[in-house]
């Protein structure tokens, strides 16, 4: 497949003087793609709606050791992207944006149990003391049958 060679860049030049080795470009300074356009554009969005990488982690309740074994990066790689300059490919903002929307379905799915289990504890708590009336009621019931019984006793004993 043949792609369009005279695609523009970022510095104004054509994509046929290849950047990299041996050019007086710098790697940074390569055509982007619209697809590679549209992966730091959705890093932006989510840098800017999540935070940094730090911030995300910490929301996540992961450690650094944890966070990297997730994501299948070495630690110096972490430690690279959140220094001051440092970026993250946005592969990776993808795959915590991942992370984040799955803890939040887990999240929402442990509170509507949570909001369950509360209504059934209270329906409990209700009838706890519903039988706790009833036991009273009982124990009453029963005293005035032991002491009627004991007085018919007691009469029968004396006449």
């Amino acid at each position: 497949m043949i792609h369009n060679t005279n695609m523009q860049n970022t510095t104004g030049s054509t994509a046929s003087e290849k950047p990299g080795l041996g050019s007086d470009r710098p790697i940074s300074a390569r055509t982007k793609t619209s697809q590679r356009l549209k992966y730091e554009a959705e890093t932006q969005v989510f840098k800017r709606e999540m935070g940094s990488l730090e911030e995300v982690r910490i929301k996540l309740g992961f450690s650094k050791r944890k966070i990297c074994q997730l994501l299948l990066v070495d630690p110096s790689a972490w430690t690279r992207w959140t220094t001051e300059n440092g970026d993250a490919p946005p592969h990776i903002y993808r795959s915590l944006k991942w992370y984040l929307d799955s803890k939040s379905f887990q999240m929402n799915q442990v509170e509507a149990t949570l909001t369950k289990v509360v209504a059934e504890n209270a329906d409990l708590k209700s009838n706890f003391r519903v039988l706790q009336k009833q036991t009273r009621i009982l124990a009453f019931i029963l005293g005035i049958l032991i002491v009627s019984g004991g007085l018919l006793a007691l009469s029968k004993l004396l006449f």
